[in-house]
């Protein structure tokens, strides 16, 4: 955990490590990269920056039963933990790459993860979390629909621009 922002980043396992890559099961099994030292173009014996899968957490309390919502982004430091200079330009730029399948890829790698973390400990004292759960809402279908609907009628003009016919 960030301890001055307060979120959570993956970094290195071992001193020296220039990737980390952890196993999990979604649909089937696989490996994501949740951390990478990032070499500059220029003069590749130097780090331009470390990028780190980073993810928030917030808890809600719906009836008896309390749901954690988990909100995964990426982390730009220049030394392994503090943040780059160029972190929001680099996180920008990585959000233009993404979509919402791939964001609803990290939500269940995430989820994943973090049940992985509680299997076989039986210490009551530590969080336990279960399989993710998905709400549905007359927003959210509206959303999607909308969502849907604009990635249907997206077109490429003449000038080399993306415009969204609604």
């Amino acid at each position: 955990m960030h301890s001055k922002d307060r979120f959570f980043f993956f970094g290195p396992n071992e001193q020296g490590q220039t990737e980390r890559k952890e196993s999990w099961v979604g649909k089937k099994k696989s490996v994501r990269r949740v951390y990478k030292v990032v070499q500059q173009k220029k003069d590749p014996t130097k780090v331009a920056h470390h990028q780190h899968m980073s993810f928030e957490l917030s808890f809600t309390k719906i009836g008896d039963a309390w749901y954690a919502e988990i909100v995964p982004s990426w982390y730009y430091s220049y030394n392994g933990y503090k943040r780059s200079n160029w972190h929001e330009d680099l996180l920008s730029k990585q959000k233009r790459l993404e979509h919402n399948s791939t964001v609803r890829d990290q939500v269940r790698f995430v989820a994943y993860f973090l049940a992985s973390l509680c299997e076989g400990n039986a210490d009551a004292s530590i969080i336990g979390y279960q399989s993710l759960v998905q709400f549905e809402t007359d927003q959210t279908v509206e959303a999607e629909a909308l969502v849907d609907e604009l990635e249907e009628n997206a077109e490429v003009s003449g000038d080399g621009s993306n415009e969204v016919a609604a």
